[in-house]
């Protein structure tokens, strides 16, 4: 699971798409409105066509319901209404309750939730969603995270399918749209607990913080140089500079990190994960979640031409990603 991944190397991970949704609404489960958990449940269950009218009817006759229950005085027969009404809830919030449990062990994070309260995994943007429209809260977030360059973007693995690449260190055509460096290989994070990625995560601390400056530097020297065949050779020398020199060491401390090395030899020879960085254009950034279909084109106009205003669409950044 590339989150993982993210959270032993990242001070913070930003989680900006469904999944955080559903982490949010594990954390602050109990806080639920009934309408908010009615609607969650709509979207998240397949049931049979009775089942969602029941769950649409409930919905709908929840203004009523809830006048109802603030009235100082009611009948028989409206104390059995308000009785079923709170007894369909209780079944809703158990049964979302499950999904959103079986959603988080499906992607072996219910054990990591703890992150969330700690400060590490920022859900924010998912809270937001329920007050705005996915489409346009896409215009101001990648805006912001690209012209701050507070977040690196973690790409899906899909990236190499999508762009045409090149290893840094062999020489790239003209027509190449990003440049891979390959940097450290995890095992696989099956059945790895709180406890265990919390103890991981402070072993490398130490030798990430020099990575962590060079990275930081590397990203700055980047901007500089519009990403291009003219400019491959300065920027594989910058690689070699500011990044490279740390990939061993690193990777040694990975490999005699105490959980880590046990995964590993759990894991099955030839499987794992790869991290890599990626050298890329500010402007195929956004056209990453154009090309991968997660926004519309009208959404990444809007974003280039926002980021347009305030930095140069060609010139060189970087994302990283995982391959399996």
């Amino acid at each position: 699971m590339s989150l993982h991944i993210c959270t032993l190397i990242a001070d913070e991970v930003g989680i900006r798409n469904a999944l955080s949704g559903n982490l949010m609404f594990y954390v602050h489960f109990e806080r639920l409105k009934d309408d908010i958990v009615v609607d969650k449940l709509l979207e998240l269950l397949k049931q049979p066509a009775g089942y969602i009218e029941f769950l649409m009817s409930v919905r709908a006759g929840m203004p009523q319901v809830k006048k109802l229950m603030k009235a100082k005085h009611k009948n028989k027969l409206e104390m059995s209404l308000i009785s079923a009404y709170k007894r369909s809830i209780n079944l809703f919030r158990q049964e979302l309750k499950e999904q959103l449990v079986f959603s988080l062990k499906d992607f072996e994070l219910l054990e990591l939730v703890p992150f969330v309260t700690n400060g590490i995994w920022n859900l924010d943007w998912a809270k937001r969603t329920l007050e705005m429209d996915l489409e346009d809260l896409y215009i101001p977030e990648l805006t912001q995270t690209i012209t701050e360059g507070n977040y690196t973007l973690f790409f899906d693995a899909v990236v190499e399918e999508l762009f045409s690449f090149s290893l840094f260190d062999i020489p790239a055509k003209d027509d190449v749209e990003f440049i891979k460096l390959p940097l450290w290989h995890f095992p696989l994070f099956d059945g790895f607990t709180y406890q265990q990625m919390k103890y991981s995560r402070d072993d490398l601390r130490s030798v990430l913080e020099a990575f962590k400056a060079s990275f930081r530097e590397f990203s700055v020297a980047l901007y500089k140089l519009p990403f291009g065949a003219g400019n491959f050779e300065e920027l594989k020398l910058l690689s070699e500079q500011l990044i490279l020199p740390h990939k061993e060491r690193i990777q040694e401390s990975i490999d005699n990190s105490l959980y880590l090395s046990q995964l590993r030899n759990r894991t099955e020879a030839g499987k794992g994960m790869k991290f890599c960085l990626g050298i890329t254009s500010v402007e195929n950034l956004v056209d990453y979640y154009l090309r991968s279909e997660i926004i519309k084109p009208y959404v990444g106009t809007q974003v280039k031409q926002r980021i347009g205003r305030e930095m140069d669409l060609k010139g060189s950044c970087i994302f990283v990603y995982c391959t399996f």
